[in-house]
């Protein structure tokens, strides 16, 4: 799972420089999130830690179902959050529109992470805010570059 999550990690940055269009990182992405998608609908918690893949008759003897997150869900979470933010941006139908509506179980998976008590603080995950102004900014510059960063971040 941490190899599915580390390809849609790999292909956010060409995606978003090239403001959805480039192809291959699309490709990748939409492979991706159909695994992670397979994946959460065997999910008995809505979690990635004790799902059990298709295919399997059981889980472990040794699995729990605690209805709770794992590491697994802290790894790749914020490189799925950041698919999930595009919506309300100029990225949204290049982007979101294209992964989102096809995995309804991932939506519900970045629902559930985003109503954990430890995500509400804006201090554990990038704002929804910061992020948009990054997107925002990504917009006005020419395609394939890449805003500078920028601290402390103006909110």
């Amino acid at each position: 799972m941490i190899s599915v999550f580390a390809t849609v990690e790999r292909n956010l940055t060409p995606s978003f420089l090239m403001r959805g269009k480039n192809k291959a990182a699309m490709v990748e992405l939409a492979k991706a999130f159909d695994k992670l998608e397979a994946w959460l609908e065997n999910s008995k918690t809505g979690f990635f830690g004790f799902a059990i893949p298709t295919g399997l008759a059981s889980a472990s003897p040794h699995a729990t179902y605690d209805a709770d997150y794992s590491m697994v869900d802290l790894y790749g979470f914020p490189h799925v959050l950041r698919i999930y933010y595009t919506q309300g941006t100029p990225l949204e139908k290049k982007i979101y529109k294209k992964l989102f509506p096809k995995n309804p179980a991932i939506h519900r998976w970045v629902t559930l992470m985003l109503k954990q008590e430890k995500f509400q603080d804006d201090k554990t995950l990038i704002p929804r805010k910061t992020f948009t102004y990054w997107i925002e900014e990504l917009m006005t510059l020419p395609v394939g570059t890449k805003p500078p960063l920028r601290l402390p971040v103006k909110l």
